[in-house]
């Protein structure tokens, strides 16, 4: 049996850090590639990420500045360009040194091409570090350098901006993952815009205004949503008890077909 590839995962995993969700089936934590190390970075960025039995899924998360040794998995790099590229703050990714003597050399490279979509990156090989100045993306024609990582890198950094970027040479990621740019169409339909994420913004808003404000109503509410789960009714209802909220057993006289508020319980 041959196994999932971490590095061609890591590149999805990371776009739906960025812009979406994604679940990814058949790929085992318990690998030893070195490439697994894409969940430690995603995890200090702050991305959200539920690692099941041969299932990982990623989310988008509001990103921060993460710090990172990638020396012993440097293929990384290109990924992990594009996580902190999309962070609050300065990123800082150690192991530079093994960059030089990939399909290009990949410190210049990404620092070359991100400068053009408006990212700032320092390469300081005394330190054997790369420092990514998160911020806002521009629209730019950029260069692959015939790199399929390089290549895989500027597209999923591309999901950020409502405008294209042009790459020269994208088919060179047929080196590695030839159906990279079909898949990343499909993860495109449920990529977040800007608009699709200010959506979702003031919907988390409201709601956790009520949870704080409202919380027996919100909670009554939210139980009678998944009437049909009893694992997750369950899990709401051990939430209710941290919360100081009795939730009363059923009631001939005052129960009915969804939960309500009774008094300070539910």
């Amino acid at each position: 049996t041959i196994e999932s590839d971490w590095s061609a995962a890591a590149m999805i995993m990371v776009a739906a850090a960025i812009a979406g969700e994604v679940r990814i089936t058949n790929l085992s934590t318990l690998s030893r590639q070195a490439d697994t190390a894409i969940c430690r970075a995603l995890e200090r960025a702050g991305a959200s990420l539920v690692i099941e039995e041969n299932t990982i899924t990623v989310s988008h998360r509001d990103l921060e500045a993460f710090t990172f040794d990638a020396t012993q998995c440097p293929d990384l790099f290109p990924a992990l360009v594009a996580l902190a590229a999309a962070a609050e703050g300065v990123s800082t990714i150690y192991g530079i040194e093994r960059l030089r003597g990939k399909e290009s050399d990949r410190g210049e490279v990404l620092k070359q091409e991100y400068a053009k979509l408006g990212i700032e990156i320092e390469l300081d090989y005394d330190e054997n570090v790369m420092r990514v100045v998160g911020g806002n993306v521009v629209a730019a024609e950029v260069d692959s350098h015939d790199d399929h990582r390089i290549a895989m890198s500027l597209a999923i950094t591309a999901l950020r901006l409502e405008d294209k970027i042009d790459i020269i040479n994208p088919e060179c990621v047929a080196k590695s993952y030839p159906s990279f740019f079909d898949d990343m169409a499909s993860f495109a339909n449920y990529a977040f815009n800007k608009a699709h994420a200010v959506c979702y913004a003031v919907v988390s808003y409201q709601t956790a205004y009520l949870k704080c404000h409202y919380p027996r109503q919100y909670m009554a509410a939210l139980m009678t949503s998944v009437l049909d789960s009893a694992t997750k009714i369950s899990g709401y209802i051990a939430e209710c008890k941290d919360m100081g909220i009795p939730v009363l057993p059923p009631d001939i006289n005052h129960s009915d077909d969804h939960f309500t508020v009774e008094g300070d319980s539910i």
